[in-house]
């Protein structure tokens, strides 16, 4: 009589977030890992003149993927994109996120920066664009931030939005006459974008790993 294999069962589920680089060493008796994943957010663009305006900065890129024991290996790398930097209240672009990666399995870039301003006159500053995802089961473009616009009255002044992640929301865009930029939230988010004079943008948030392990342990 020839036998069927019997498939193995996972017994527990184990959870590891990581938000700083270094290594991931997977838990003893992993059968497969979940992996997801964001790049760094973008900042949002500074302003510096009258009815000058900020775009905001664009989300990082997501990628998600599965992967076994033997592919996991003893460890993985894990590199965290950095925030990008907020735009100077001079007007400043804001800074691109930085690129996630999980070894050579998943790799995210970062959202890029907002577009500063130095003059309002029915200007217009672009958002960044979101960061991409590549090699894994599931990519995603991040949500790129939003267009600053101004029709030379402080009642229509307003600042970019942030790009919102998975993992976080984006900066909440600004109107009125000057104020700087806010800065995303959780991870992977971009910052909103400055209005008027001498405000400087608001910063992206780092990236982000999260792993769901499959265990035969508990």
């Amino acid at each position: 009589m020839s036998s069927v294999a019997q498939p193995i069962a996972f017994r527990s589920v184990k959870v590891q977030k990581i938000t700083s680089s270094g290594t991931y060493t997977p838990s003893p008796g992993i059968l497969y890992a979940w992996v997801r994943q964001v790049g760094g957010g973008g900042g949002g663009g500074g302003a510096n003149g009258a009815f000058a305006q900020g775009g905001g900065g664009g989300a990082g890129g997501y990628e998600e993927g599965i992967f076994t024991a033997a592919q996991l290996g003893a460890s993985q790398t894990v590199s965290i994109g950095a925030a990008g930097a907020a735009g100077t209240s001079a007007g400043g672009t804001g800074g691109t996120g930085g690129t996630t990666s999980f070894g050579a399995l998943l790799s995210c870039t970062g959202g890029a920066g907002g577009v500063g301003s130095t003059s309002g006159s029915g200007a217009s500053a672009s958002g960044g664009a979101g960061g991409v995802g590549s090699n894994g089961d599931v990519s995603a473009q991040g949500q790129g931030g939003g267009a600053a616009t101004s029709a030379n009255s402080v009642a229509v002044t307003i600042s970019g939005f942030g790009g919102s992640s998975p993992f976080g929301a984006g900066g909440i865009a600004i109107r009125g006459a000057t104020g700087a930029g806010n800065a995303g939230q959780g991870h992977g988010a971009g910052g909103s974008g400055a209005i008027g004079t001498n405000s400087a943008g608001g910063a992206g948030t780092a990236g982000y790993v999260i792993i769901h392990e499959f265990c035969l342990g508990v």
